[in-house]
């Protein structure tokens, strides 16, 4: 059927068999109504399948399957992480943030979602936590700039900051940071050195001992060592006394809370061992042996480090070595040569998120995105 316009005599076809203006908004009606319902029935399909899908555990399609243990594992690298086994802590590393710029940025949004997709109990800083020379004083800008705005959700602010100092922290004023500790609620810098002890579900302790590696480096200085940064370093935090006193302190706390039962687990800024691939001065290879030999010679389980900006996990006479320094600054290269590595990493920025229960730490490297890079499960080594 056909209708002529009336301004210009074209004819058009008309849609409908009947073609009245009441019966033409009757159709349309109906052909509204019929969408409508049919989208709702594709959706309901849609649902159906997904539903089905996560409960037989294989996803999408396209997804590996591994089973471990008796458990189904998806193999997806786009794939959320998973939750915490039952009875685990879980906390966060970071080193070598604080830039302000954009790789910070990302990093920190990654550890926004991993924070909202688990309960943490707290973080723990590395060290370099304001470049390029640290701050003047406790109410400088930087804090607020790249610490307070830098990780201000409510996952994030809501836990414990455990926070170490770096060589960049150094060229300027220390003491700044640490009493910024009753300035901020989540910042927590008891001292240039500190220890923190949480308690386990199953009642053992995890015990972390804090250090200043630039003042433990100050305590081994010998006339003559070539010293980084030394021109900006102060007798008075990183002195040649004042570092002989954190070794004395350091070799009695570890001697203390050598128990053979509980998790220890020390915090540097400087490597004790690491396969990056930058200058090592003789400065510090004599800090890296004190530090491995005094590791070796307790119940430490684990030495985690930041100045290295690579992620490695490395394993050497017992102890096992965490180099976490991806957390905003320029990346390092690795060596390629590594026979102590585990795992190794330099081609992404990120942190690190840590489970432990009272027999294993899974030790899971992440990225600016929240996803898993990598990771470890490193057993208790348990000594009467």
């Amino acid at each position: 059927m056909w209708t002529t316009s009336h301004c210009s005599g074209w004819r058009r076809p008309v849609l409908f068999r009947n073609p009245g203006d009441g019966n033409r908004r009757k159709w349309t009606m109906r052909f509204c109504v019929a969408c409508l319902l049919g989208s709702l029935m594709i959706s309901a399909i849609i649902f159906a399948w997904g539903d089905a899908a996560r409960k037989s555990n294989t996803g999408r399609p396209g997804r590996k399957v591994q089973v471990v243990d008796q458990k189904l594992y998806l193999l997806d690298p786009h794939a959320p992480l998973r939750s915490k086994p039952d009875g685990a802590m879980q906390f966060l590393s970071i080193g070598d943030q604080g830039t302000g710029g954009f790789d910070q940025m990302r990093v920190a949004d990654g550890m926004t979602k991993v924070a909202q997709r688990h309960n943490l109990s707290f973080v723990l800083g590395l060290g370099d936590n304001f470049y390029d020379r640290g701050i003047f004083d406790e109410d400088d800008p930087m804090f607020q700039q790249r610490f307070e705005y830098m990780y201000n959700i409510p996952e994030l602010e809501s836990l414990p900051w455990y926070m170490s100092l770096g060589d960049h922290d150094h060229r300027r004023n220390v003491s700044a940071q640490v009493k910024h500790n009753s300035k901020a609620s989540n910042w927590h810098m008891d001292g240039q050195y500190y220890t923190v002890q949480k308690t386990l579900a199953c009642g053992k302790k995890l015990h972390v001992v804090v250090t200043d590696s630039v003042l433990l480096e100050g305590g081994v200085y010998e006339e003559g060592l070539d010293r980084r940064f030394m021109r900006d370093y102060k007798e008075s935090q990183s002195g040649k006394e004042l570092g002989l006193q954190h070794w004395k302190w350091l070799r009695n706390t570890l001697a203390n809370l050598s128990n053979g039962q509980d998790w220890l687990i020390v915090v540097g800024h400087r490597p004790a061992l690491s396969r990056c691939q930058r200058k090592v001065s003789p400065l510090d290879v004599i800090f890296r042996n004190k530090m491995r030999k005094l590791l070796e010679g307790n119940s430490v389980d684990l030495y985690m480090n930041g100045h290295d900006h690579t992620a490695q996990i490395l394993h050497k006479n017992r102890i096992h070595y965490i180099v976490n320094g991806i957390g905003g600054h320029n990346l390092h290269k690795l060596q390629e040569n590594s026979p102590e590595a585990l795992y190794k990493n330099a081609s992404f920025h990120g942190f690190a998120l840590h489970s432990v229960d009272c027999n294993s730490m899974t030790i899971m490297f992440c990225n600016g995105d929240g996803m898993e890079q990598g990771k470890r499960v490193i057993v208790k080594r348990l000594s009467s």
